[in-house]
């Protein structure tokens, strides 16, 4: 520590002087009995302790050291606390969570067409006869409405009983063909109804936006030519992101 209310010079003087007998006989043993090589070499010595005493005696110095500890205690704190809130098993649960949370409110979409949604089937994978993604806006071919996909499946997953009150007789391939759940745009329908529609049925539109109160809910923004979904809908349609 710096020496408080002590003149720093006089302890300089008084070290030097201590410690110049016993550096000469070392000196003297160990090194040129050359009087002018020992008389460099004491004075050389003196001159490190000289420095080395500035230097710790410097209130800079000290005030430099507690700096960097202060920093390293404050760094090393919030690495700590990072670790805390952040282990791998918090974020685990936390994604499960999430993930739990979204399918709940897929679950309570598919109710209010009148489906069951299977909470086992919620990763959905993409075949190669899925046409469009979720996000994407799209017009029904047949009734004209305006929407916007935020679900699909590979084939109609609805009870026999919901079929037969919703497909034509005519029309039996439509339950083999990717069904779409659609938003639709309350302009076009102004309930804001939500469809399940097989794929035949849509086509894509592009620089339409849709306007529904469950829209900010389901996707982030409309990017210019599709919406983006919230995280909660990507993590089941993470194909489609």
């Amino acid at each position: 520590m710096p020496f408080i209310g002590v003149d720093r010079n006089a302890v300089l003087q008084f070290l030097i002087l201590f410690l110049a007998i016993p550096a000469q006989l070392l000196l003297m043993e160990y090194f040129s009995n050359s009087k002018a090589e020992r008389e460099s070499s004491t004075a050389t010595l003196m001159q490190q302790v000289s420095f080395q005493f500035a230097k710790y005696s410097s209130v800079k110095y000290w005030k430099d050291k507690c700096g960097k500890m202060l920093q390293w205690i404050g760094i090393r704190s919030v690495l700590v606390s990072i670790n805390e809130n952040y282990d791998t098993d918090s974020l685990l649960q936390r994604s499960s969570d999430a993930d739990q949370e979204g399918l709940e409110r897929l679950k309570n979409y598919y109710g209010k067409v009148g489906l069951e949604f299977n909470s086992e089937d919620y990763k959905k994978t993409r075949s190669d006869k899925i046409k469009f993604r979720v996000g994407q806006v799209v017009r029904h071919k047949i009734w004209g409405y305006r929407a916007v996909i935020f679900g699909w499946d590979d084939f109609a997953k609805a009870s026999e009983a919901w079929l037969s009150k919703n497909h034509p007789k005519n029309k039996p391939h439509w339950r083999n063909q990717p069904q779409y759940l659609l938003l639709v745009d309350t302009r076009d329908l102004p309930e804001g109804a939500i469809t399940y529609v097989p794929q035949e049925n849509i086509q894509l539109i592009v620089d339409t936006k849709i306007v529904n109160e469950n829209m900010n809910e389901l996707f982030e923004y409309f990017d210019g030519s599709q919406y983006i979904m919230r995280p909660w809908l990507k993590s089941i349609y993470a194909e489609d992101g």
